[in-house]
């Protein structure tokens, strides 16, 4: 979070700090209830690891809060397809995907992943996995 500058801070400190959470709340609340309605839809997942690994997959996020994953994965050229389901959700900005249905002993069940949201619209999703790398996803037409 930013810094804010020293009269607004001020400003919040004469309100009375015990209002400060609650604007922190709702802002964040509206901010996640944003990404939830752009997020929901199919995007391709098209990638390249250093190490030579290929993963070319779709994800579909419901409006229900579950999702499906469908894909391969290519490694030393041996290839292998992947389905995954699970639940999704936004909070504080992150999407928080759980999964429940695995073909991979890769993807283990009650696997979670945390990814902040960096930006989403119509054509694409950036956000930053718990790695640290920074993905770019398209919408599927």
């Amino acid at each position: 979070m930013k810094l804010l500058p020293c009269l607004t801070l001020f400003s919040l400190l004469a309100l009375g700090i015990t209002t400060v959470p609650a604007a922190f709340e709702s802002s964040t609340a509206s901010g996640d209830a944003s990404i939830r309605q752009k997020i929901v839809g199919t995007w391709i997942v098209d990638r390249q690891s250093p190490a030579g690994i290929i993963i070319k997959a779709t994800v579909t996020l419901n409006l229900d809060g579950q999702f499906a994953t469908k894909g391969t994965v290519t490694r030393d050229g041996s290839r292998q397809t992947i389905e995954c389901a699970g639940t999704w959700q936004v909070k504080e900005g992150m999407l928080i995907e759980t999964i429940t249905k695995s073909s991979s002993k890769n993807v283990p069940l009650g696997l979670v992943t945390r990814d902040k949201i960096i930006r989403v619209n119509d054509r694409e999703l950036v956000f930053q996995a718990e790695s640290g790398e920074v993905e770019t996803r398209q919408r599927a037409p």
